[in-house]
């Protein structure tokens, strides 16, 4: 069956959910892979690094969810909303940075009680190189 051309939307939205899906997983996969080899983790300090790291992944990722929703209500209803609102917006976008600065020192901490601090630094760093490689590729 012939694939539609690369952006391309999809008839069938269940299929690109199924996509987007394996998509976010492959990208996972090769995250862990080139963070294990970066770090060189043994098999025994993998495995008790990836639950630990997962959890603080979830967490994450729940914050960022809130800050797109609070930035698309604000961009969304911007010029319909008071001064009050918007400073009020962008207060509540400055308190879910600070909650994502602080689940980065939480995790950090929780990060050196499974792994030498030195591996800790090489996926923290890692996770940027992975990323920005990521995102080169996609450019092409």
């Amino acid at each position: 069956m012939a694939q539609p051309p690369r952006g391309a939307k999809s008839n069938n939205p269940g299929l690109k959910k199924a996509e987007v899906q394996a998509r976010k997983e492959n990208m996972e996969a090769q995250k862990i892979a080139f963070l294990t080899s970066k770090a060189n983790l043994t098999s025994e300090e993998a495995a008790r690094f990836w639950p630990v790291y997962n959890k603080f992944e979830d967490e994450k990722r729940n914050i960022k969810k809130q800050m797109r929703a609070e930035l698309n209500d604000t961009k969304k209803d911007f010029a319909t909303l008071s001064d009050a609102d918007v400073e009020r917006n962008m207060l509540d976008m400055l308190d879910l940075r600070q909650k994502e600065i602080d689940l980065e020192r939480r995790s950090f901490q929780e990060f050196k009680k499974v792994l030498p601090v030195k591996k800790v630094a090489l996926i923290i760093a890692g996770e940027k190189e992975f990323y920005q490689q990521a995102l080169k590729n996609a450019m092409r």
